[in-house]
């Protein structure tokens, strides 16, 4: 009986607690839909059904194929700034704004041909950039080491613009109490959506009891979550994240959010040799 409140006290309650400054000069908001809609899943009816009724600004969706490449013509009206690289293994991706999308980069983070997609969304007189991306499952050493330098690259990506809004969104196959995780978090200056809301988990959806928190939305400090939830099933191994996002105006690191600069000095020092090469 003693060692499940041990459990929570250490691993799940401190995600109820603290968050980001919610009403600290907010400029814009942004709602986010982000949804790993499993590769041959194809109830696309689902998942647009669930976009019309939550009504996203944003919407990265992965594991995009043809089929679904196609299903998602649909948004077309409704999102016209829009990336969509559908591919037949577990790794197309898309990108959908309702806002301007600037500089939109296919991106290979790591050694393997994976994509991720960063672009630049003008909102206001904002520019928030925002890299949509899927590492590999940490299956085998091979998969594991090729994860961890993709998310390498991610911390080189955050620590290059530290002083300017980013946003990365998507299935990073980690959860928050992975090593490699709070590496990430530590050497990017990154913060999660969900501090302050729970663990908000996602996948497997088929497994309720056993669900973990895989699907994330990390935010720099010119960023924080208003509020986050995961959406209902849409016949896909992983539930959706729905997020409220404020932008805020100019302010400086906060102490806890500050970049490792520790970390800094021992980067690659170029964006290229970290990975972040453009297909």
């Amino acid at each position: 009986m003693l060692l499940p409140i041990i459990l929570n006290t250490v691993f799940i309650l401190p995600w109820y607690i603290g968050g980001a400054n919610q009403h600290d000069n907010i400029v814009g908001k942004i709602r986010v839909l982000e949804s790993n809609v499993q590769r041959g899943n194809q109830a696309c009816n689902k998942l647009l059904a669930l976009i019309k009724q939550e009504k996203p600004d944003v919407v990265v969706l992965l594991e995009i194929d043809q089929q679904w490449a196609k299903a998602l013509k649909t948004l077309d009206t409704a999102y016209p700034y829009q990336y969509v690289f559908p591919q037949s293994d577990n790794f197309g991706i898309a990108l959908f704004s309702r806002w301007p999308l600037e500089n939109i980069q296919n991106l290979e983070l790591g050694r393997m041909p994976i994509a991720s997609i960063k672009a630049d969304m003008r909102l206001n007189d904002r520019t928030i950039t925002i890299l949509a991306t899927h590492p590999v499952p940490p299956i085998n050493n091979e998969f594991h080491q090729e994860r961890n330098k993709q998310l390498q690259a991610i911390i080189l990506l955050a620590q290059h613009q530290r002083q300017k809004p980013l946003l990365v969104v998507g299935d990073l196959n980690t959860s928050m109490w992975s090593d490699d995780y709070q590496r990430l978090m530590q050497d990017s200056g990154l913060h999660n959506a969900r501090e302050g809301f729970g663990i908000v988990p996602t996948w497997p959806a088929t497994l309720p009891m056993l669900m973990i928190p895989l699907d994330h939305l990390l935010l720099s400090p010119q960023l924080s979550a208003l509020s986050i939830h995961s959406a209902g099933n849409i016949a896909s191994d992983h539930l959706p994240l729905i997020v409220e996002l404020a932008v805020h105006g100019d302010k400086a690191l906060k102490s806890d959010q500050k970049v490792n600069q520790k970390a800094v000095r021992e980067q690659e020092p170029s964006l290229e040799e970290a990975g972040l090469s453009q297909s």
